[in-house]
C-alpha cells in the first residue's frame, strides 16, 4: 500500500483496525530495542490526546516538538491531530536561537523539547520534556476523547 498523504495513512490505519497485534513502530533507545503494536500505540495517542486537553490545548491551538525521531514524537503529533490542534516541528538541529524565533512566529501553548538537544525554553513558553511524556500520560484514559468543534459542538 502507497502511502504519500495524511489521509492514505489514516484509510492504511483503519484498514489495520482489526490487527491491532501488528507491530506499529520500532525504535532503539539506548541501546534497548522497543516495539509498539498499533493497539498500544492507539492507547498511548488517546492518553496523550487527554494529557494536552488537560493543558488547555484545543482544536485551533499549537503545540511545538523540538525533539528526535521518537515513539514520542509520533505519539504526540497524531494525538494533536486527534483533538485538531497544529503541530509545528522544529528540526532538531536547529539552535536555540531558532526555535525561540520560530516560537515567536507560531506561539505555541506548550513546546515539547528533548532536554539535552535544546536548552530550556521555559523563561518564555511553557515546555515539557518528551522525555518524560510516557510518565505524564500514565493516568490518563485510553479511549479517545470527545473533541468539541470551534462553534461549540461535540466530535469534531
Amino acid at each position: 500500500m502507497s502511502m504519500r498523504t495524511f489521509t492514505d495513512f489514516a484509510d492504511y490505519c483503519a484498514y489495520i483496525g482489526s490487527h491491532e497485534n501488528r507491530l506499529a513502530l520500532t525504535s532503539q533507545p539506548f541501546l534497548k530495542i522497543e516495539r509498539h503494536t498499533f493497539d498500544g500505540l492507539e492507547r498511548m495517542v488517546a492518553q496523550t490526546a487527554h494529557y494536552l486537553q488537560d493543558k488547555g490545548i484545543k482544536k485551533g491551538d499549537r503545540i511545538m516538538i523540538v525533539a528526535a525521531n521518537s515513539p514520542e514524537w509520533i505519539t504526540l503529533f497524531l494525538a494533536a491531530q486527534l483533538i485538531g490542534t497544529t503541530v509545528v516541528p522544529v528540526d532538531v538541529r536547529s539552535n536555540a536561537e531558532a526555535a525561540y524565533d520560530y516560537a515567536l512566529q507560531t506561539t505555541p501553548l506548550l513546546i515539547f523539547k528533548n532536554d539535552r538537544i535544546l536548552p530550556d525554553l521555559s523563561k518564555h513558553y511553557q515546555t515539557v520534556p518528551i522525555e518524560k511524556l510516557r510518565l505524564l500520560i500514565g493516568s490518563y484514559p485510553e479511549t479517545p476523547p470527545q473533541v468539541t468543534k470551534l462553534d461549540g459542538n461535540e466530535n469534531a
